[in-house]
């Protein structure tokens, strides 16, 4: 994203008095993988973050295997 729509989004969301402000569908989930002691404001929020978080630990762990796999090969790209 560019840094004026991150702004925009972050200054939004800071305005409408939300405490977690995703700017995209990866912060998103990265919201819920990260609420834990976050207060929330909805009830339904607060489910979802109960139930996706056993399975975004899932997701969040395949995105680090990816990432290293990423690191690992550019470093052996630049040996």
């Amino acid at each position: 994203m560019k840094a004026d729509e991150v702004a925009k989004k972050a200054l939004n969301g800071l305005k409408s008095g939300n405490f977690i402000v995703p700017c995209n569908f990866e912060g998103f989930f990265l919201s819920i993988a990260t609420s834990g002691l976050s207060p929330q404001r909805s009830f339904l929020m607060a489910f979802i973050e109960v139930i996706a978080a056993g399975i975004l630990r899932v997701v969040g762990l395949c995105f680090q295997w990816n990432w290293y796999g990423n690191i690992d090969k550019f470093l052996g790209e630049r040996k």
